[in-house]
């Protein structure tokens, strides 16, 4: 992985030392409260319904077992033993005290972490598919590029202040785990007469008016992508409205003035004012590739494992849901950890079950681990041999499960048991679905299915783009939940359909259970709920639910 260099952590260093200065003046009242809000928030630092939450960037979603260390220390001595990953590969804590923030930022840049741009109308973390680098056939490791632009995008003066927060995510495979066309900027790595260079798109988002991002340039050799992308950013920023949050993302300016509009803007500003000092040489590429690029020797079947352990009916169970051998390298394997159990919510994971994770990635998968977008873990190293090790722990501290892609395996958002903007518990469904479903039977027999839960419209669970997303609602003080069906992320990327009118707190495991009763009546003709549900008419689900 990237390793910080003494550039990073002067960043680092001065903006803590910023912010110890600002938090003083505050509490001896020489800075007002509200210049206050704007200087924590771009230190990662939200107000929430019990106290404070702090976000901490996870680049392309990659840890160190030393930086896992330190969450573990973080969520152990600052937290109530908690942290949560959320779907843009961060980790918040959720119990923090203000006064605490100062030592947890140093703790953070102790291992080369920050909150930095977790927050504010800037440049958010660079976000890519999980699988980067292990995959077979890819056409070259996503998180060069994402290391690239995060260099480029931290601090840069011109795009400190947005009109809004700003999402830049990056795809390398057909199965876009990135989700590229719900970003602001999507970009997707190709190859053109064995050239490298990104398709890209421009104006995507979810919230109260989700828009799929727009094909903005077919080809563009890899070289130039900050130039193209400083371009992008400069119109959005002299075009967009800024008096209007809800008008204010790049998606509302692509919208209002067409994507031909907007094409032609950049083609002209190209023309005439390329910044040359954006190319990417080939020197900087490959000084960014050495980080991510693995050697490994062993070479062990997987066959042996699995004669080894034929009496263990439950690992091989968990071999089957939770390992993948489909890595570029024969000799590795990759081991899902779901954050999805019958005792946390989505996302969730205690201080011990960090402190494994930093005893088990050192040991047996490179010192390392990634964060995915469905709020899971992977460890993308492991040798097969170990897989048998490796399970017994994680069964121990209760990170197995077998729900991988069935219905207990649903995204979520904190909801307003953390949350200061949601309107409903998200935690409450989430743990409400687990409750009434969570039998291997059951969801063996639906089979795969997403359905993510968000507690508000600004939609940080994707509600959107689920076969069954859920939208939490407040009606007359009262939780209310609206349901859209037919939603679809990864190669095909679409938004589901809302159902009709919403559903009552005491009522929507009831409506959850029938859409699923009525999908097994015809599951010999579908077998996938996504299938059927895109290929029967809406009316039909309606009749039989209102």
């Amino acid at each position: 992985m990237y390793i910080y260099d003494k550039y990073d952590r002067l960043l680092i260093q001065e903006r803590i030392f910023q912010y110890i200065d600002q938090y003083k003046r505050y509490k001896e009242k020489e800075i007002d409260k509200n210049i206050f809000r704007s200087i924590r928030l771009k230190n990662g630092i939200y107000k929430q319904k019990n106290l404070y939450m702090i976000r901490i960037a996870i680049p392309y979603g990659l840890l160190s077992s030393k930086q896992i260390k330190i969450l573990y220390k973080i969520s152990k001595k600052y937290d109530k033993g908690y942290g949560h990953f959320t779907t843009r590969q961060n980790i918040q804590f959720n119990w923090i005290k203000l006064n605490k923030t100062i030592k947890i930022l140093k703790y953070l840049s102790s291992c080369n972490m920050h909150c930095i741009q977790t927050s504010g109308n800037c440049i958010r973390n660079i976000t890519s598919d999980e699988y980067s680098g292990i995959r077979k056939n890819e056409i070259v490791d996503c998180r060069i590029f994402a290391e690239i632009i995060r260099q480029w995008s931290t601090f840069h003066p011109e795009f400190s202040n947005l009109p809004r927060k700003f999402k830049i995510a990056i795809s390398n495979n057909k199965n876009d785990k990135a989700v590229i066309l719900i970003h602001d900027i999507g970009l997707k790595i190709i190859k053109k007469n064995s050239k490298l260079g990104f398709r890209i798109f421009v104006g995507g988002g979810l919230g109260r008016i989700p828009i799929l991002a727009k094909l903005i340039c077919n080809f563009l050799p890899y070289k130039y992508i900050l130039s193209y992308l400083d371009i992008i950013l400069r119109i959005y920023n002299n075009y967009s409205i800024r008096n209007n949050i809800y008008k204010s993302r790049i998606k509302i300016l692509v919208k209002n003035i067409g994507i031909k509009k907007f094409s032609n803007l950049i083609k002209k500003e190209w023309k005439k004012n390329i910044n040359k000092k954006l190319i990417i040489i080939n020197k900087e590429y490959k000084k960014i590739f050495k980080y991510f690029n693995k050697k490994t020797k062993i070479n062990i079947k997987i066959n042996n494992i699995i004669h080894k352990n034929k009496k263990n009916n439950l690992f091989n169970l968990w071999i089957n849901k939770n390992v993948i051998y489909k890595h570029k390298n024969k000799n590795y394997c990759i081991v899902n950890l779901p954050l999805k159990s019958y005792n946390l919510p989505t996302g969730n994971i205690t201080s011990k079950q960090l402190f494994l994770l930093y005893i088990l990635s050192k040991k047996y998968n490179k010192s390392e681990i990634r964060v995915t977008h469905e709020q899971n873990l992977l460890f993308t190293y492991v040798k097969i041999k170990n897989l048998y090790n490796i399970w017994k722990k994680i069964n121990i501290f209760k990170l197995f499960s077998l729900n991988n892609n069935l219905l207990t395996d649903n995204i979520c958002c904190p909801g307003d048991n953390f949350c200061s903007l949601a309107n409903t518990s998200s935690i409450f469904l989430n743990r409400l679905i687990y409750k009434n479903f969570n039998n291997n039977i059951v969801q063996n027999k639906i089979n795969k299915i997403k359905i993510n839960i968000s507690g508000c419209i600004n939609s940080c669970a994707h509600h959107h783009i689920a076969n069954i997303g859920i939208l939490g609602l407040k009606k007359k003080n009262k939780e209310f939940y609206q349901i859209s069906l037919g939603g679809n992320y990864g190669t095909f990327t679409k938004f589901g359909n809302i159902l009709g009118p919403s559903f009552s707190k005491k009522n929507i495991i009831l409506v959850i259970n029938k859409i699923l009763q009525l999908f097994l009546k015809k599951k010999k003709k579908y077998n996938y709920f996504k299938k059927y549900i895109n290929s029967i008419n809406i009316n039909y689900i309606k009749k039989n639910i209102y």
